[in-house]
């Protein structure tokens, strides 16, 4: 799948992780970010969590 015009953001608390994704190839800018403390001040028209909500403990609170 393309998102032409798009402006993706990839977020993550590991520098290693984000050290790794910024040597893609790919057309995306990362962040470090804590979820459980929020989400960078943006607004978004997807949001796409993999392997990352089971581990915060006050879901509602980030929803």
């Amino acid at each position: 799948m393309h998102f032409i015009d798009s402006d993706i953001m990839g977020v993550d608390n590991s520098n290693d992780m984000l050290n790794n994704a910024n040597n893609l190839n790919i057309a995306a800018r990362f962040k470090y970010c804590d979820i459980q403390e929020g989400l960078p001040d943006s607004t978004f028209d997807l949001i796409f969590a993999n392997a990352s909500l089971q581990w915060i403990e006050n879901q509602e609170k980030l929803f």
